[in-house]
């Protein structure tokens, strides 16, 4: 069972979508850490240890743009890096534990000319050398090229910037046992609208290709920031789901809404009240479920009373959680989707 969760800043560290994560793999399997990111900073993810070295060159610079950039091919997260500086090195050590069974690595790069060449290995196995002929073609429609390896758990793969300019969308790890995977695809400050500015085509045969049965929007706090009117958030959701429809039409969707975000005297933000209702109706328009992240913190001014909660649930900038928060906000979608416990 695959889950894409697309969002913002609250997923893209990884806390929250991990607190969803362990409990389904632990109903259904451990089927791996999933989507990863190689040669971004600052990057975590709760499964591996990521390592970079040298410089890469993020694409787009300002990854969480709404405004179409480049050619729009960021592959399935949203951005690519080429490498800044000679023999740049992104690697990945999965964590013990991250997975069961023998790893399976998935290479997502594009090599646009003979010179763009990038090296792998895995473990201590001889390197591969990667240029446009290398690997395989992805499915119809998307232009990123796959390399795929297998080895041990815990065997770290390396990939070397070797010359030219090749382009580096990250990495798939997941077991060769069967499981749950859930994809963490946030970007910090994204909104809705961003996933609209990539190549819509591209994207559609990226998300065909992992085949989710559930995906999940977690979006809206960015939104919280905006001044322009909320109803014109609809239509973001309802453009972006529209794409997943397209690549996966039998997957089930979850839309979550904002966290609350307080104003100074600590009460909420209004808009924080009017994107969560419209969220909420748009979920029920498009046959989705919806979760309220403001309802589950508790509501009117849950923010000041998760900061001043002991140990902090949430961060002193009144917007985002404390690990221990986004803990607990993870517990409570995990419960939501296994009603029948755990």
């Amino acid at each position: 069972m695959r889950v894409l969760w697309l969002g913002d800043s609250h997923t893209y560290a990884d806390f929250w979508t991990d607190a969803v994560r362990r409990p389904l793999q632990a109903r259904f399997g451990n089927g791996g850490p999933g989507y990863l990111l190689l040669g971004v900073k600052p990057y975590r993810h709760a499964g591996v240890t990521v390592v970079t070295e040298g410089s890469w060159r993020r694409e787009p610079s300002a990854p969480s743009t709404s405004a179409r950039t480049s050619d729009g091919q960021f592959g399935l997260a949203g951005m690519r890096v080429t490498p800044a500086s000679e023999g740049a090195v992104a690697a990945a050590s999965p964590l013990s534990g991250a997975l069961g069974g023998t790893a399976r690595w998935t290479l997502y790069f594009r090599a646009k000319s003979a010179s763009d060449r990038l090296s792998v290995r895995l473990g201590d196995r001889a390197p591969t050398t990667l240029d446009a002929r290398a690997g395989t073609a992805g499915p119809s429609g998307t232009p990123v090229r796959r390399f795929e390896v297998e080895g041990e758990a815990s065997a770290r793969l390396e990939v070397r910037a070797v010359s030219g300019a090749p382009e580096l969308f990250g990495a798939v790890l997941e077991s060769t046992t069967p499981g749950v995977v859930l994809d963490t695809l946030g970007i910090n400050g994204a909104r809705a609208s961003t996933p609209l500015a990539w190549d819509e085509t591209a994207w559609i045969a990226e998300v065909r290709a992992r085949r989710p049965e559930l995906v999940v929007l977690a979006y809206g706090t960015n939104e919280v920031a905006e001044t322009r009117p909320v109803e014109r958030y609809r239509a973001h959701y309802q453009a972006l789901l529209g794409r997943i429809r397209l690549a996966a039409p039998e997957a089930d969707c979850l839309l979550a809404g904002p966290t609350d975000w307080d104003e100074p005297s600590g009460t909420t933000r209004q808009r924080v009240i009017d994107i969560d209702r419209v969220e909420r109706e748009v979920a029920a328009e498009l046959g989705c479920r919806y979760f309220s992240v403001y309802d589950a913190m508790g509501g009117e001014g849950s923010h000041t009373r998760w900061e001043r909660a002991s140990p902090a649930l949430a961060a002193p900038d009144g917007i985002h959680l404390m690990p221990a928060g986004y803990a607990k906000l993870g517990e409570l979608v995990a419960d939501a989707l296994l009603p029948a416990g755990r």
